[in-house]
């Protein structure tokens, strides 16, 4: 049986003093408009900081990385192959050690093993990351660059257009929302606009699939949004969200009920 595991995760908008922009309309973290890469490399596992660092040790290699800005490749911020790297992990040990717990899939371990940059940016990226070579864009980067930015990383029109329909679901502020589109438009050739998503909307305020699969029973309370809502939005609605969310919703609606 596979062991569970606790991760020592450092945010790298913390690291980075992101966050500070206002461009979302809720107080949640927003971890795909920050992070680079997927929790299985940005978030350290504790079994491997145990074995190979004490406290003290630990708190001053995340220390160095606090001050870092404009973090692009998956050396640049506290990794678990930043990890690896500064404190000279064998592979053996890696295999080792991961093999007593179901963190990384048999496909993670060799692309991590390999020690390519780039290849291991290009597989742990997060879904809304754009990639080139061995360094990574997440949104907030796209978000507070310009055009000539974008030219210089090597960032095409067309690679842009690949991650449109990412940049639909990161819950920015309506005025974010429209500095970050009118950009893109700009950039790629064309008017681009946010689809209209299917929301619940509430004294004004609307939730989407994407905020009604993202939180929980408390949440819906504070909102108002009752169990008719939610059911006239799966009615009405159902066949137009992701699985995935339509799933966490009827599962709401029926804790509701």
């Amino acid at each position: 049986m596979k062991k569970l595991a606790v991760f020592l995760t450092i945010p790298l908008l913390i690291l980075s003093g992101c966050g500070k922009t206002a461009v979302f309309e809720d107080d949640n973290e927003h971890w795909d408009f920050y992070q680079p890469c997927v929790p299985e490399l940005d978030s350290i596992p504790g079994f491997l900081t145990k074995e190979y660092v004490s406290d003290e040790e630990w708190e001053a290699w995340t220390e160095k990385y606090e001050n870092m800005q404009d973090c692009r490749k998956v050396t640049d911020y506290p990794t678990v192959y930043t990890f690896i790297k500064d404190f000279n992990v064998s592979d053996e040990d890696i295999i080792n050690l991961y093999n007593d717990y179901d963190i990384l899939s048999e496909q993670d371990l060799q692309i991590l093993l390999t020690h390519d940059e780039a290849k291991i940016a290009e597989h742990f990226a997060t879904d809304c990351a754009i990639v080139v070579g061995d360094c990574i864009y997440p949104p907030e980067w796209i978000y507070e660059h310009s055009a000539s930015d974008y030219i210089a990383a090597g960032i095409t029109p067309e690679i842009l257009e690949e991650k449109l329909d990412e940049y639909a679901d990161l819950g920015l502020s309506e005025s974010a929302e429209d500095r970050f589109y009118e950009k893109l438009s700009e950039y790629v050739g064309r008017e681009i606009n946010a689809a209209d998503e299917p929301c619940i909307s509430i004294s004004g305020k609307e939730y989407s699939a994407a905020w009604l699969s993202s939180h929980d029973l408390t949440d819906y309370e504070e909102a108002e949004i009752t169990a008719k809502d939610v059911e006239k939005f799966l009615n009405e609605h159902g066949k137009e969200i992701a699985d995935s969310e339509k799933d966490w919703i009827e599962s709401c609606l029926g804790r509701m009920e």
